[in-house]
């Protein structure tokens, strides 16, 4: 039998890059998320860092910075397009949704303060990614975009449970039924996100906050 670090993967196939500031863990997703969890062998790799994380005293604060979105969103509408068209096999689409669920769950309930700073054209996948953690921040010029108003299709990782339970089921409805795009200031104005930062320092202040929140004893965070 392989052990893990044989089975381990090379830097330049994960989708994430892990590290630390004393008592602050930062994740770093990398591009075209979404195609390379469809490995289990990532959603593994991502699966255990949380296991680890969860297990270690000395980390009280965990901050996601997501890659920015731009061009790659165009491949995300056509991988979901081509899904409606069964060019993929249904049973390799439900475990693709089923990784999906598991990361964000692994995120709803891991035992540290989990801060997400998001920038960019984020696909309504990605907020609920977001919505999954303790507190966001956004750069100004963030658009939370739900295109799957246009593909038919109900954006997976949990948004109709949050947002219903944050905003209520109307204002849930109007998000996920009425709204194309939504400003990162209409998203702090529903307490979707938690403040609206300058685009030139939302990775300065995620940090800054994530050491504000560190300054707290660890039993008081986790409780």
């Amino acid at each position: 039998m392989k052990t893990r670090k044989e089975n381990a993967i090379p830097d330049e196939q994960k989708i994430f890059a892990e590290s630390r500031d004393n008592d602050i863990a930062v994740l770093r997703l990398k591009e075209d998320l979404l195609f390379y969890i469809q490995d289990l062998n990532v959603r593994d790799d991502l699966l255990h860092y949380f296991d680890r994380l969860s297990k270690d005293p000395a980390i009280k604060v965990l901050v996601i910075f997501p890659y920015q979105e731009g061009e790659c969103r165009q491949k995300y509408r056509a991988f979901f397009q081509d899904i409606m068209k069964n060019k993929y096999d249904q049973n390799a689409i439900h475990r693709l949704y089923n990784v999906i669920n598991q990361i964000y769950l692994k995120i709803a309930t891991l035992n540290k303060l989990v801060i997400h700073a998001i920038s960019g054209q984020v696909m309504c996948l990605f907020m609920n990614l977001s919505l999954a953690c303790d507190y966001r921040i956004a750069s100004a010029s963030t658009v939370f975009q739900n295109s799957y108003l246009d593909l038919g299709l109900l954006p997976k990782g949990g948004s109709a449970y949050f947002l219903s339970r944050r905003l209520g089921l109307g204002k849930a409805y109007e998000i996920l039924l009425l709204r194309e795009e939504i400003t990162a200031d209409e998203a702090c104005e529903w307490g979707i996100i938690n403040s609206v930062i300058p685009d030139d320092r939302l990775e300065e202040s995620a940090l800054t906050l994530a050491r504000q929140f560190a300054r707290r004893p660890a039993p008081t965070i986790e409780g």
